[in-house]
């Protein structure tokens, strides 16, 4: 697992401003927007989570919609995070984010990971979403791999 997703506080007319990080075709930094790195937590992950803040079995729709695609072979892309899955992982108590990370731990593709690092990233990634959505600002993520 040696992929990278970062999302970031950013609009979508700023996708390609995003993608220029992993480029260097305009010098942006991380530090240009309040963002989150995660790293082994793909599109596949994220499914596998929203299904489970669903209450469902099976994975539900995407949980981004593609913006731009510099390089389909090499990446990056950027992609939107639909706001109901920012909503959801907002809504989620603190208190709760272990028993959730206990079962998103339990999929297949989060299995290399130590249930540790899986109940941190949670942590991280609920309280990005509540940062999101007190800015009212939609996230962005940027994948590498």
């Amino acid at each position: 697992m040696n992929w990278y997703s970062d999302w970031f506080l950013a609009d979508e007319d700023e996708a390609e401003a995003v993608a220029s990080i992993a480029t260097d075709d305009e010098g942006h930094t991380f530090d240009d927007w309040p963002h989150l790195s995660m790293r082994s937590v793909g599109e596949t992950e994220l499914e596998a989570l929203w299904a489970i803040l669903r209450g469902r079995r099976k994975r539900p729709a995407r949980v981004s919609e593609p913006l731009l695609v510099v390089d389909e072979e090499v990446g990056p892309a950027v992609g939107w995070i639909v706001p109901e899955f920012i909503g959801a992982l907002a809504a989620v108590k603190k208190t709760d984010v272990p028993t959730l990370a206990g079962m998103w731990h339990k999929c297949e593709c989060l299995s290399e990971l130590e249930a540790e690092t899986v109940r941190d990233v949670l942590r991280e990634m609920t309280g990005f979403a509540r940062r999101a959505k007190r800015a009212k600002k939609p996230v962005l993520e940027l994948s590498t791999w």
